[in-house]
């Protein structure tokens, strides 16, 4: 079949579609399974635009005459396989959570990739068939095909602050419907009406098929799934933009009571609340506060008061910053603790306008307080970018507790704990100031003590020769607080962590001088195993000691991020040469793991 020329637009508006649609599978998956998940889906296109080039290759001869209906046919293919394979993806049983004991999950994760690569199979088929047969012209075929990818895939990003993601497919289905039906234009295919049949059909896709049908399943181990199961919970709000879709869920027969790691010595109980899933996962929540402090006393038993407890200001409040206000819990605790000024960063400004315009009155309206000062912004940006200076600044408690005790965060990229982030936040702090970080309790201890030497490291490199001294550790029965302070603790200090945490039962894992037999005294271990980690990493050993430590607790820096890769299970005695041994000690555990089952 003789063509006159390639078609350019046609070739720009399907690559435009199919690098949108691989966007927008990342955020598809990141709702479904979980975020990391999502990069799978880079590795699928690959294999389809693979596949679809060998198969060219392999046929070249026998589809020489058909150049123009094949072209047809695997756009129209992709509109019809971008909604129908991810639909189909879906009905897979697949569970992550055994993918470790359970060799049938590795087959049911290789057919969701074989039904994710066939639309990148069809559109790899049709721009590698037009590059191989305008060879002459494959200088202009690649600029529009670049042209429309990079639009495609910039364009995506702001469409999903207007659509949600699983309307989106329509949208995609649609406008490869549309390019299919400009390239029977330009490449003359017969019958000449045929552009108008599949124009119509775009139109119909767009009109025809309603808001609702494209239905996204989250996976039903996680959060939001466990909490819809229970009688009565609805979700009341949604809003989706691409940083996460967010469920607002209220729960009247069985009330939310957010408080991570309270005291059990605690006799006060939350008041209303209201719980913020992002991507399924969460809890966080909106407390409900009637502008009376009383009610939020449950906040002074939490792990993460003990930097007030230390702050003792006699004429003013702390100034703070919260960095990861979500939906105010770590505002209201600042304001319960008589701070002066709070400023909270929030990067979802989703969630900002949930707490400010769709729930204030729930909420108290604490966003729009005259000493809440709330930014919409990335918080190690802000902090490099303000001037302020802080008495405290709390890094909030942001993971899950159900995914980070499954590890699932294991390959999430963290700026936010890195050497690098804290010295940024101690530069940031008022003399005397303290900088608090919350995080759930791992047993064996992993997370706690990679923070730990984290922090010996960030204070370290700002020149301080006696880390321990600036440093406080204490833990829960589901939290531990970091307490890093930019000068030593002072005698009054220590004696205000002591009294804080024998009030509650808090076990004091680390401070300046402290004595073996003060720890593991309420939560009791088999062995003191938070205070032997702090005070290994602050001796002269603190290498040997990281070395053969059975789970990864290198410091993290911005080169090395994944601050929630803690397993290491067995040593690789080679892995020095490589020079990742984060990622080889997190894949050697994981194939450890999956043979010792």
């Amino acid at each position: 079949m003789s063509l006159p020329r390639p078609p350019f637009i046609a070739i720009g508006l399907l690559s435009a579609c199919v690098l949108a649609y691989e966007v927008l599978l990342t955020r598809l998956f990141s709702i479904v399974l979980w975020h990391h998940f999502a990069y799978m889906i880079i590795s699928a296109a690959m294999l389809g635009y693979g596949a679809s080039g060998t198969a060219l290759t392999l046929s070249r001869e026998k589809i020489a005459r058909y150049i123009g209906p094949i072209y047809l046919a695997a756009a129209i293919g992709l509109a019809f396989l971008m909604p129908a394979a991810f639909l189909l993806a879906q009905e897979v049983p697949f569970n992550p959570l055994e993918l470790l004991w359970d060799p049938f999950q590795l087959t049911r994760l290789l057919s969701i990739y074989l039904l994710m690569m066939l639309p990148f199979f069809c559109a790899g088929t049709g721009i590698g068939l037009i590059l191989s047969h305008f060879g002459q012209q494959a200088g202009r075929v690649y600029a529009f095909d670049i042209m429309g990818a990079g639009i495609g895939s910039v364009c995506v990003i702001g469409v999903l602050f207007l659509i949600s993601p699983h309307n989106l497919l329509i949208v995609l289905a649609a406008l490869a419907l549309f390019a299919a039906a400009i390239a029977t234009v330009e490449m003359r295919i017969r019958p000449s009406w045929l552009w108008v049949v599949l124009l119509g059909l775009a139109f119909l896709v767009l009109v025809a098929i309603p808001p609702g049908w494209f239905h996204v399943h989250p996976s039903p181990y996680k959060d939001l799934s466990q909490v819809l199961n229970i009688k009565g919970a609805q979700v009341v709000e949604e809003r989706s933009s691409p940083l996460g879709q967010i469920a607002v869920v209220e729960s009247p027969r069985v009330p939310f009571r957010y408080a991570p790691g309270m005291s059990l010595n605690a006799l006060e109980e939350p008041p209303d609340q209201l719980g913020i899933f992002v991507d399924g996962n969460g809890p966080s929540v909106l407390t409900r506060f009637d502008g009376r402090r009383e009610p939020l006393s449950y906040l002074d038993q939490l792990t993460s008061a003990l930097p007030y407890h230390v702050l003792q200001r006699p004429h003013a409040g702390p100034h703070v910053l919260v960095l990861g206000a979500g939906a105010g819990s770590d505002v209201l605790q600042a304001l319960y603790h008589g701070a002066i000024r709070i400023d909270g960063v929030e990067l979802d400004r989703n969630v900002i306008n949930l707490v400010e315009e769709c729930f204030h009155y729930f909420g108290g309206d604490i966003y729009t307080l005259p000493q809440v000062h709330i930014h919409a912004a990335e918080a190690r940006g802000f902090v490099n970018a303000t001037r302020s200076r802080y008495d405290l600044v709390q890094v909030a408690l942001l993971d899950s507790f159900g995914v980070a005790a499954a590890g699932v965060y294991g390959l999430s990229e963290n700026y936010l704990y890195t050497v690098e982030a804290f010295q940024t936040y101690l530069r940031k702090l008022t003399p005397g100031g303290v900088l608090a970080i919350t995080r759930w309790l791992t047993l064996p201890p992993r997370d706690a003590l990679k923070l730990f030497a984290t922090a010996i490291t960030a204070l370290e490199r700002s020149g301080v020769d006696d880390p321990g001294a600036h440093l406080v550790m204490i833990r829960g029965w589901k939290t531990v607080t970091l307490l890093m302070k930019n000068s030593n603790f002072t005698v009054a200090e220590i004696e205000a962590i002591r009294k804080f945490c024998r009030e509650r039962s808090f076990d004091t894992a680390y401070y300046p001088e402290m004595r073996p037999e003060e720890a593991n005294r309420y939560n009791v271990l088999t062995q003191p195993y938070f205070f032997e980690g702090a005070t290994a990493l602050l001796g002269g050993d603190r290498q040997a000691f990281i070395d053969r430590y059975k789970f990864f607790i290198e410091p993290a820096t911005d080169n090395q991020l994944f601050f929630s890769v803690s397993s290491s299970g067995i040593h690789c005695a080679n892995c020095s040469p490589c020079g990742n041994r984060e990622a080889c000690r997190f894949w050697i555990g994981a194939i450890h793991c999956w043979w010792q089952r």
